[in-house]
């Protein structure tokens, strides 16, 4: 079970006073977040505490939406190859110099507490935002439909009569499972592969996947071994 309210900064008051959009952004950034560890359905469970079952479906799901980014599934098959527990994020925007003073600080630099791992660092921000432009509007009326709807049923006389706080993150888990997932990812997967730009990312996966071999013994040759045939040229 994804719980909103203690595993994301998302509050619940986001719902219930109508700032619908919001809440949703804020929960998608939280799922899509999930691309930056390592797939947990495979590995084990107490590498990350906060792991359960809908955890991973998210995950599957936005692993699959994140194929269109190219440099994202190189970067993500070095990530795979490491030791490391997430992938380093590097927001290009704020890779800016600022003076404050007599002292220079970048906003992307500056404060980080260790270097950038080149082989594994994506533009997280980037492509979430790209995602949710495309995505966001979608997203939103179906939550209002599908959560919303049910979780603020109104009666005859037009009042809400069916609102449980209890009940928000089952039907929020339920929502990705039914429409998310299998509806509104998978329409935009379509659509992005029919893209000329967008399929880039999918066809760089696709060679990725067919031809990417892990654990090469290392070649020590200096040069490229090459075997000419002589043959006879008949007059």
């Amino acid at each position: 079970m994804l719980y909103l309210n203690t595993q994301t900064d998302s509050d619940y008051k986001e719902i219930i006073f109508g700032d619908i959009a919001k809440f949703v952004e804020n929960m998608f950034y939280h799922c899509f977040s999930s691309i930056l560890f390592r797939d947990l359905e495979t590995v084990d469970k107490r590498m990350y505490s906060f792991s359960d079952d809908n955890l991973i479906s998210i995950q599957s799901s936005c692993l699959r939406l994140s194929k269109t980014f190219a440099n994202f599934n190189i970067q993500r098959k070095n990530f795979l190859a490491s030791d490391e527990t997430e992938m380093d994020t590097f927001h290009k925007k704020d890779d800016i110099d600022i003076t404050v003073g007599e002292k220079s600080y970048n906003l992307a630099r500056s404060f980080r507490t260790s270097t950038i791992n080149e082989l594994t660092v994506i533009d997280f921000e980037e492509m979430f935002d790209i995602i949710w432009l495309m995505l966001g509007d979608n997203l939103i009326k179906s939550f209002e439909v599908n959560v919303c709807g049910i979780l603020f049923e109104l009666d005859r006389n037009g009042i809400p009569s069916t609102f449980r706080q209890e009940n928000i993150d089952p039907l929020i888990n339920k929502w990705w499972y039914d429409n998310v997932s299998t509806e509104i990812i998978p329409n935009l997967i379509k659509k992005l592969k029919e893209n000329p730009l967008f399929n880039i990312g999918f066809l760089v996966d696709d060679i990725l996947e067919r031809m990417y071999k892990e654990n090469i013994p290392k070649s020590y040759l200096t040069s490229v071994p090459l075997v000419i045939s002589k043959k006879a040229r008949c007059c």
